[in-house]
């Protein structure tokens, strides 16, 4: 993924993730690294406008990946496994979601792929599983529900290889796909 993204978008995306998660930073046992990554990038802007130099370190781009997957959030609707409402807003269930979690970016994935979906024209939903499993994005494809499950391929997997070949060829096997869709090549 490739951003033309300067300092001053920088500032804003981390300006925007202080603002998102500040009202649950106290009301949360923090269980990873993200707000010592928006302190960072806090710091690297602090040099750019010192030095007039800005480093684009991994807390910088951790901090771009986030905020553009957390601007993303308010175009969704957050619902249940079942598809019902959520009665708390999406800001407060997954900001304290992701300050919670020892990998957040299971959950920041799930927010790109939901918001790919609705960026392409589909009716859809972010699922937010509370104490219940399923899927994590609902797609309604007129009277047709698609639960989407999504899986991060985390660090510790890369030396694996997969053969995600034949699992390609059963589920196209079983799509009806008909003569126009993009899937065919």
């Amino acid at each position: 993924m490739s951003y033309n993204i300067g300092p001053y978008d920088i500032m804003r995306l981390q300006s925007q993730l202080s603002d998102f998660f500040d009202p649950y930073v106290n009301k949360v046992n923090i269980n990873n690294s993200l707000l010592t990554q928006i302190e960072k990038t806090g710091e690297a802007i602090d040099r750019f406008f010192r030095d007039g130099v800005i480093d684009y370190t991994y807390p910088v781009m951790n901090v771009v990946i986030i905020g553009k997957a957390i601007n993303s959030i308010e175009d969704l609707t957050v619902v249940k496994p079942d598809g019902s409402q959520w009665e708390k807003s999406i800001e407060e269930i997954y900001a304290k979601k992701l300050l919670t979690e020892e990998n957040p970016w299971k959950t920041i994935y799930e927010i790109e792929v939901a918001q790919s979906c609705y960026s392409a024209g589909l009716n859809t939903k972010l699922v937010h599983e509370g104490q219940e499993a399923g899927p994590d994005v609902l797609v309604y494809c007129g009277d047709k529900r698609v639960d989407i499950e999504c899986k991060r391929r985390d660090t510790y997997d890369t030396k694996k290889n997969y053969d995600y070949k034949p699992i390609r060829e059963e589920i196209l096997s079983n799509l009806d796909i008909g003569d126009d869709s993009f899937l065919l090549n």
